[in-house]
């Protein structure tokens, strides 16, 4: 630019830039064809300079990119090719400051989903399910032979993250029934924790823990009426166990075990011992840096989605008073596991995994009410302004209540359940603190379909990290 007086070295201090795809360009070939990834450039800010003016161009000379951001990194998709990029530093006078120039650089074709000896990996593995139940219930329903699993976990492969990591499960049995009872069906979702040590290559010892909610079906002879009758429950489930796995090429594994699960059904606590084959890929990817003078680009064969994985502290409010307990609670936990897509039409779209634990007060004879939340919700953020991201979510799941309290009658404590569906909405902030950590402000309305209906306020404060 003629008016720019400013082009020479301080320009090239300007981009000399950091040129760093921290997220790299997703490489996908699918049927000979590259897909479009995401890549990142960031540059060292320039004193005086108020926004950046952002260009890209093709081999051809047009330019195919214009972006105007505040903060001193972009994010574009671009497929796989050579280009050339120009960052403009503009003033507060609405002048350009100073630019780079002209630089080249390459989107490379990267091949997918390799195994590399360090970053962060998605463990995903489904697969069959059989499940026997234990006393009491092996005298109502039958071994279950069919059902299904999903487990979608994070972890990694350095420092203590290599012994294990996090994730959500989906799992589902079919019980047939004996007597008046037709079949028992619980499907279940929850959160976990797993610990793997190695055996040796290609083997390893998995170790895991952790529960949800459960909601069930039981269909039965009503000996009443004599019909068919389906009663409904929803109710936390709690289960440990542990498998072998056994690694394959480029990231497949195949992983088998036996897990103790326990679904807390109301005065029939549902035990079984379940065993289980799955299938499974470990998704991460390889990062490839290359040096054009100054200038150093990072490009990368990215995962598909990206993990938000955050924990914190919620304040529940009851919008009507059931008069046996309070209104008010800050007491519980609040947790996501949300996957978010990577490529340009879905990086601000994806899918939370939520739990929320609250501990509610009594009033009078009642002692204390324990409420679980546990659902999925659609995600949604957009990009406000930089730290800043908003959020909004939407969806639903399934509640459930233990109220613990002094019968009248007998004075003696008792407890009673209740379980129903919920749904949601709400949003919030997010404040991005450094190198994908972040905390979060959210709220959210729930509509709680018990009796004539249970409406609250959820705030929550929580910490997270995005891999």
């Amino acid at each position: 630019m003629s008016n720019n007086p400013t082009r020479s070295w301080p320009a090239t201090l300007f981009l000399c830039a950091c040129l760093i795809a921290s997220f790299g360009a997703q490489a996908r070939a699918a049927g000979g064809a590259a897909s479009a990834g995401k890549s990142s450039i960031g540059w060292e800010a320039v004193d005086g300079a108020v926004r950046y003016d952002i260009l890209i161009r093709n081999e051809r000379g047009a330019v195919i990119y214009k972006e105007t951001v505040e903060a001193s990194k972009v994010f574009f998709s671009l497929e796989p090719g050579k280009y050339a990029i120009n960052i403009i530093a503009i003033n507060k006078f609405n002048k350009p400051h100073s630019e780079s120039g002209w630089v080249d650089f390459e989107v490379a074709k990267r091949p997918p989903y390799r195994q590399v000896e360090e970053g962060t990996l998605i463990r995903v593995a489904a697969g069959w399910r059989s499940a026997l139940p234990l006393s009491p219930w092996n005298d109502f329903v039958n071994t279950a032979p069919l059902g299904a699993s999903l487990r979608i976990g994070i972890t990694g492969t350095r420092g203590q993250w290599r012994y294990g990591g996090f994730e959500t499960e989906l799992l589902t049995v079919r019980y047939g029934g004996s007597g008046r009872a037709s079949s028992l069906w619980p499907l279940m979702a929850g959160l976990g924790a797993y610990a793997r040590v190695p055996l040796g290559a290609p083997r390893a010892l998995i170790l895991r823990a952790g529960g949800g909610m459960a909601l069930t079906r039981l269909l039965y002879d009503d000996p009443a009426g004599g019909e068919e009758t389906a009663a409904w429950s929803g109710k936390p489930y709690y289960g440990a166990g542990l498998a072998l796995e056994y690694a394959l090429p480029f990231g497949f594994f195949l992983e088998g075990g036996v897990e103790y699960r326990r679904i807390l059904l109301a005065d029939k606590p549902l035990g079984s011992i379940e065993g289980f084959l799955s299938s499974g890929v470990l998704f991460n990817w390889e990062a490839v840096e290359t040096r054009r003078g100054a200038i150093t680009q990072t490009s990368s064969a990215v995962l598909p989605v990206a993990v938000r994985l955050s924990a914190g502290v919620p304040y529940m409010m009851l919008l009507s008073d059931p008069g046996y307990i309070k209104r008010k609670t800050y007491k519980g936990i609040d947790t996501s596991l949300a996957l978010q897509g990577m490529s340009e039409k879905l990086r601000n779209g994806g899918v939370s995994f939520d739990f929320t634990y609250a501990e509610i007060g009594g009033k009078g004879k009642a002692e204390v009410m324990s409420t679980y939340l546990s659902g999925a919700s659609l995600l949604l953020t957009t990009d406000f302004s930089f730290p800043v991201n908003l959020l909004f979510r939407a969806g639903g799941g399934i509640a459930a209540s233990k109220l613990e309290y002094e019968d009248p009658f007998t004075l003696k404590p008792k407890t009673v359940w209740t379980e129903d569906t919920y749904f949601t909405a709400g949003g919030g902030f997010e404040l991005r603190v450094y190198a994908g950590i972040f905390v979060e402000a959210l709220a959210g309305y729930y509509y709680i379909d018990q009796g004539g209906g249970v409406s609250a306020l959820k705030l929550a404060l929580r910490a997270g990290i995005r891999l």
